[in-house]
């Protein structure tokens, strides 16, 4: 069977996204930030006599061998090219990607931070996983909030400014404060757009060794949306 999570994820975002529960648990704690090849793993779920897909981002390298005990005999046809920025880190992106650059963009699952996204100038732009939270604030010590630490920090230079922002309150609530956000480049629009799913449940984690996910509890998509970079 063909694997055509790739080519849907490309061609089809806004359905692919309300069709299919996204996580990024199966990328390597270790992927440094800037491009990278990916590629798209399908778990399928029962609850309550639903199937359920589950679609988790995964490092290139590591999928061929995962994809011998994968249940729907899928196929990887080719890596996603797509640049990574690790939570707590920043990548720079092309305003204008060439024929041969990545088109989209990848972070860790969110559950509290906020995507932050700098224009630096006409041809560049700095994206940012931060923290949610504070460090800190034990023995007396004043908390300094993540924001300040790895987004408003004097060393940063933010160029043009801030262009593009999504924190906990676009995407989640109490109940339910999980997310998965990424940045895809439309060729149509000639802008990059972020795309943003709220979910319902506790996520899932990966097994590394197994390539096989666990979840916690039922996860459901809550709400899903687009929205263009430099249009606030």
């Amino acid at each position: 069977m063909k694997n055509v999570l790739i080519p849907s994820l490309q061609h089809s975002t806004e359905i692919f996204i309300a069709q299919h529960f996204l996580t990024a648990a199966g990328i390597s704690p270790t992927l440094s930030a800037g491009p990278n090849l990916f590629m798209l793993k399908r778990h399928t779920r029962d609850a309550h006599q639903n199937s359920i897909d589950v679609v988790t981002l995964e490092n290139w390298s590591t999928t061929p061998d995962n994809y011998s005990i994968q249940p729907v005999g899928e196929q990887p046809l080719f890596p996603l090219k797509g640049y990574w920025i690790p939570q707590g880190e920043s990548a720079e992106l092309p305003a204008t990607p060439g024929p041969g650059d990545p088109k989209f963009a990848f972070t860790p699952d969110f559950t509290g931070c906020s995507l932050m996204i700098d224009k630096l100038n006409q041809e560049s732009y700095r994206v940012y996983h931060v923290q949610g939270g504070h460090k800190g604030g034990h023995g007396g010590e004043a908390p300094i909030s993540y924001m300040d630490i790895e987004y408003n920090n004097e060393g940063r230079d933010h160029g043009m400014g801030l262009t593009y922002s999504s924190k906990f309150s676009d995407y989640g609530t109490e109940s339910s404060p999980r997310a998965f956000i990424f940045m895809k480049y439309d060729l149509t629009l000639e802008k990059w757009c972020v795309y943003t799913q709220s979910q319902n449940g506790l996520g899932v984690s990966y097994n590394s060794r197994t390539g096989d996910i666990v979840t916690v509890s039922l996860p459901t998509i809550r709400t899903y949306s687009m929205r263009i970079v430099d249009i606030i």
